[in-house]
Parts: C-alpha cells; structure tokens; sequence
C-alpha cells in the first residue's frame, strides 16, 4: 500500500474524511482523489461528496499559482481541515512544499492543520 493511503485509512478510522490527491497522475483540468489504489477504485468526485474540501483545495490551488505538488492528503471533518505531506525513504522536503505551505497559511489554513509524515 502506498504510505499516503495508508494514512487516509488511519484518518478514516479516527472519524475523518480523507483522500489522497494525486497531482502527478492527474487530467490537465485538476487533481484526482482516491481513497484506494487507482487500479482498484474509480477517483473520488471531491466537488460533489465534499463541495466545501474542493472548495478550500480550489482556494488553496489558486493561491498557489497551479495545482501541481499539492499536499499528498487532505482531510476534513466538520469544518475542520488537515493536510497532510507524506515523506518516504530517500524522500525530501522541497521548495514546493514550501510554496504550497505558504499558500496555506496565506489562505487562513492554521499552522497545526499542517502535517509532516517521515516514514
């Protein structure tokens, strides 16, 4: 399992809502969301399940300037929000996340809605 849904799992069970947004296998118009393996699932539709998540990712894209390296999880429950960086081995912290954390702060999102994972 890749470690990004292993972490919406974990979200998921603690009574978040949560997907993996992959900006890297994505269509031009925007990012797709999944809760499982891409070749076991169909994409999450964001805008109709959770209109205010993909309105905050839409926010936070328009912020940034684009969409691509967006943070690797978001998640939400009521009206409040995490967003999650997934580290792996040999994986390192780059100036993108430096941009799209600014984007986030820039954008009202909390410093402890912010999160690190380091696998």
């Amino acid at each position: 399992m890749f470690g990004e849904l292993a972490i919406v799992r974990l979200l998921m069970q603690d009574g978040w809502s949560a997907v993996w947004v992959d900006s890297y296998h994505s269509t031009r118009a925007r990012s797709l969301f999944w809760r499982d393996l891409p070749t076991k699932s169909a994409p999450v539709d964001l805008a109709r399940e959770a209109p205010a998540a993909f309105e905050l990712y839409s926010e936070l894209c328009n912020t940034n300037g684009g969409r691509g390296g967006f943070f690797d999880v978001m998640a939400w429950r009521q009206d409040r929000f995490l967003f999650v960086e997934y580290k792996g081995a040999g994986d390192k912290a780059n100036q993108n996340e430096l941009r799209w954390i600014e984007s986030a702060l820039k954008s009202g999102i909390p410093e402890s809605a912010l999160l690190f994972v380091l696998y």
